[in-house]
Formats: C-alpha cells, sequence, structure tokens
C-alpha cells in the first residue's frame, strides 16, 4: 500500500470536508455515489485511489451493527454491500449516516482514518466517543463485492462541482498551489484521524 504525500493527504482532508457541501444530502446513505465521486476527484488530482467492498460494524459497550453483506435484510432495490474509498493508506467513509438513519446512532457524515496495513480481515478502525467506534472489514466470502454501477451523469457532474470548490483555477492540483487552491472547510460534519 502506498503512503500519501502530505499535500496528498491535505487534499483528502479538505474533499472530506467539502464532500457534503457539493453532495446533496439525500445520498447520505449511497456509499456508491458518494465513494465514486471522492474516487473520481482524487484519480483528476493524481492521488492513487480505488473503491473498496466492505463491511462496515459500529461497535458500542451495549450493541453492534453492521452494514453491509449482511444477506436478506436490505430493501429491495437497494444492494446489500458497502464500499468506500481507499486512498493510499487512508480509507474515506462517506456514507456512515447509514447507522443514524436505521439504528439512531449518530455518526460523521465523513470519517478518514489510516487503514491496517497488514494483511487481516480488518481494514481499518475509528473511534468514535464514549465506548463507541467504527470498524471496516473485509466481505464476508462467498459474496459478490462489486459495489452497483452509479449513473455516470451524476457521479461525474459532482465529481465536477466538487474538484472546482477544491480548486476553482481548474486542472490538477499540484503541490506547489494545494493551501492556496483550496477554500476553507467546514469540519462539524467530519471525523478525521489525519493528524495536524
Amino acid at each position: 500500500m502506498q503512503h500519501l504525500t502530505p499535500e496528498q493527504v491535505a487534499l483528502v482532508d479538505r474533499l472530506a470536508h467539502s464532500l457534503y457541501q457539493v453532495v446533496p444530502a439525500r445520498y447520505k446513505t449511497y456509499c456508491a455515489v458518494t465513494a465514486g465521486v471522492c474516487l473520481r476527484v482524487l484519480q483528476a488530482c493524481g492521488v492513487p485511489a480505488q473503491l473498496q467492498p466492505c463491511q462496515l460494524w459500529h461497535l458500542g459497550p451495549h450493541h453492534n451493527h453492521v452494514i453491509g453483506f449482511i444477506g436478506g435484510r436490505h430493501k429491495p432495490g437497494t444492494w446489500d454491500g458497502h464500499v468506500v474509498c481507499a486512498a493510499g493508506h487512508l480509507l474515506i467513509e462517506t456514507a456512515a449516516q447509514h447507522f443514524d438513519v436505521q439504528f439512531g446512532l449518530p455518526c460523521p457524515w465523513v470519517v478518514v482514518t489510516p487503514r491496517v496495513e497488514l494483511p487481516t480481515q480488518a481494514l481499518a478502525r475509528a473511534e468514535l466517543s464514549e465506548g463507541n467506534s467504527l470498524m471496516w472489514m473485509q466481505p464476508p466470502p462467498d459474496v459478490d463485492p462489486t459495489p452497483p454501477h452509479e449513473p455516470d451523469d451524476l457521479v461525474q457532474g459532482l465529481a465536477r462541482q466538487l474538484l472546482a470548490r477544491l480548486h476553482p483555477a481548474g486542472g490538477r492540483v499540484g503541490a506547489a498551489s494545494l493551501h492556496t487552491a483550496l477554500l476553507p472547510a467546514q469540519r462539524p460534519a467530519t471525523r478525521s484521524q489525519l493528524k495536524p
């Protein structure tokens, strides 16, 4: 797994804080849309990124809940899976709001956290508060982890808007222009475990 440069990490952090300034809130549980938007923006900026199917666990002192690949317990017309955007050594979670919507468990809208760098079933973990944490796990065996194909015009359109917000001058975001080209971030709905 490739480690991102400090400039690329800063871009991921800004992307996380800007995502829902562009993406409408109605997509807050559409992981294939929001992870796809992140993927396209990062690739346009030259940051190595890929989609990573997974299960997302919310672990608490009195409960455990899971999103993705739970078999038969999803609404018709929806995908029984979950996907995040992996960028180098970081994982970007854009749909943890499933836990708020389905179980009433408050979660950040976007989480950026380091990936586990060992070959394990665990992909990443993030502490929330008061004994609550999120954990990303490999999909279970014998499932099709392929995310659904979302409309290109939707994902590409949102990615273009987000890229314009991150880099209003257009073109690729380079290390020299990174800090001056990005807009101020709004941080209240985002949890990042990146060190400043």
